[in-house]
């Protein structure tokens, strides 16, 4: 028994992209709207749908096949990680955080407040993360400030 075969789905390319930059940079980043929330708006306002291969066909249990398509949330991550649009702070990253924190309060008596990405890191995340990791010290080695691949600029800032 044949089976009907589809074209396969054409991915994103980069002109694709960019035309919807500005529209997620607002959307997502400074509406703060969730990367669910940004592919529905993509799609439904944009008329934008990222595909990152072929559609393909997969067996089901009753032998039958069945249309799969890959995972399009994977390519959005990797293309905001690529704008610099990330919102979660890294382990590497917040490690710094909290080395400049005690560092400051240790030493200045001072409370400091963090932006990574031009974004502000909320306390809360931040002792959450303190107590996720259960370190009772923390490497001394500032040598790895996270620094952006694209500008060559210190990502993680801070102010008392």
């Amino acid at each position: 028994m044949a089976h009907p075969i589809l074209e396969p789905a054409r991915p994103a390319n980069p002109e694709d992209w960019s035309e919807v930059f500005d529209a997620v940079h607002q959307f997502y980043w400074l509406e703060d709207h969730t990367l669910e929330d940004t592919m529905r708006a993509m799609r439904e306002q944009h008329n934008f749908i990222a595909t990152c291969g072929p559609r393909t066909f997969r067996l089901m249990g009753h032998g039958l096949p069945r249309l799969t398509r890959p995972n399009r949330k994977k390519q959005w991550i990797s293309k905001l990680g690529e704008w610099n649009l990330k919102k979660n702070i890294s382990s590497q990253e917040m490690e710094k955080i909290v080395q400049i924190q005690l560092e400051r309060k240790t030493n200045d008596g001072k409370d400091t407040r963090f932006t990574v990405r031009g974004r502000p890191a909320a306390q809360e995340n931040i002792n959450r993360w303190q107590r996720r990791q259960k370190k009772d010290r923390l490497k001394e080695d500032f040598n790895s400030i996270p620094i952006s691949p694209q500008t060559g600029k210190c990502l993680l800032a801070w102010h008392t």
